[in-house]
Formats: C-alpha cells, sequence, structure tokens
C-alpha cells in the first residue's frame, strides 16, 4: 500500500489454504479509497494461514497471511548497525540511520543489536505485526509487556510503574 494509505479492504483471496504459490503471484485482492490492487507474495510456497476474511479492514503493516517456504530468509538485517554479545534486538522500521542513531542517542540504547529495516520486511520475520511494537523486557530477557502502537502517557506511566518496583 502507498505511503498515504492507511488502511485497505480484503476483497477477495484469490489462493486458498494449502494451495502452493510462486513468487510474486497474487494472492489476495484489496481496496483502498484510492484503488483496488492485488497483492503478490515475495515469495513461492504454500499459504498456511490467512489472518483476515472478505470485507475485513487491514492496517498498514499488519500480516495478512503466513507462507511456508524455504525461500524466506533467515532473520537478516539490511544493514546491521552494530552487534553485542547477547540477544536483545533494536529494529528501526522504515526509518533512515541517521535518525535511528539520533533516537537512541537521546533516549539511550539498551539494545543488543541494531537493524535498519529499510522496506519493512525484516520486522515481519521478527514476528511485528503492527508499528510500532516496543517490548519491556526483563534482566533475564523475559517478555513482560507487550504494546502495539505507539506509547500514550498511561503506557509510559505503566512502565514506570513495572520498572520501579
Amino acid at each position: 500500500m502507498g505511503e498515504s494509505v492507511a488502511e485497505a479492504t480484503l476483497i477477495s483471496w484469490l489462493k486458498d489454504v494449502g494451495e502452493n504459490i510462486d513468487a510474486d503471484e497474487s494472492i489476495v485482492e484489496i481496496a483502498t479509497d484510492k484503488v483496488d490492487s492485488d497483492v503478490p507474495s515475495e515469495f513461492a510456497g504454500k499459504l498456511i494461514e490467512k489472518r483476515f476474511e472478505k470485507d475485513d479492514v487491514i492496517k498498514v503493516g499488519e500480516v495478512i497471511a503466513v507462507i511456508e517456504s524455504d525461500q524466506i530468509p533467515n532473520i537478516k538485517a539490511e544493514e546491521e548497525i552494530t552487534s553485542r554479545d547477547s540477544n536483545v534486538p533494536y529494529v528501526d522500521y522504515k526509518d533512515k540511520k541517521k535518525n535511528a542513531l539520533n533516537f537512541l542517542e537521546l533516549y539511550g540504547d539498551p539494545f543488543d543489536q541494531i537493524f535498519i529495516d529499510k522496506q519493512g520486511t525484516i520486522s515481519i520475520n521478527f514476528g511485528a505485526y503492527g508499528v510500532p511494537e516496543t517490548f519491556l523486557v526483563n534482566e533475564d530477557k523475559k517478555v513482560l509487556k507487550k504494546y502495539i502502537g505507539p506509547l500514550n502517557d498511561e503506557d509510559v506511566n505503566e512502565i514506570k510503574n513495572i520498572t520501579d518496583n
């Protein structure tokens, strides 16, 4: 979907669960307020899950289907800025490297790996389905809380309460 489009409506599925799909083959038809279009699969494989049905409204960044494929690459960043010995990643979604580094310098950098996801595909490989996603992680690297979407004042207060205890 284009930069100015926030959501689309699913018109119809062009493939059924269990069907094989070729790379660049259309799997679903969507409609925005501007245009109707087919959405192709990036990879060849088998459609194993549909996450939306006809007439559902899909927000930009949501995963609409799961495709099983041996062509899907392992999680690799387009550009890894830095890497440490543990495994708490920061994935900067569709942003410029300079902006990501400025953000981390301003607000702190507790992350073990920092990736720039210029196309927005690495985030999906990590399991993200809403942008932004924020995870509150303890010292043992256990996820205590997951926030989907921009943090608001209530979220920040909740995070402060959790981290102060």
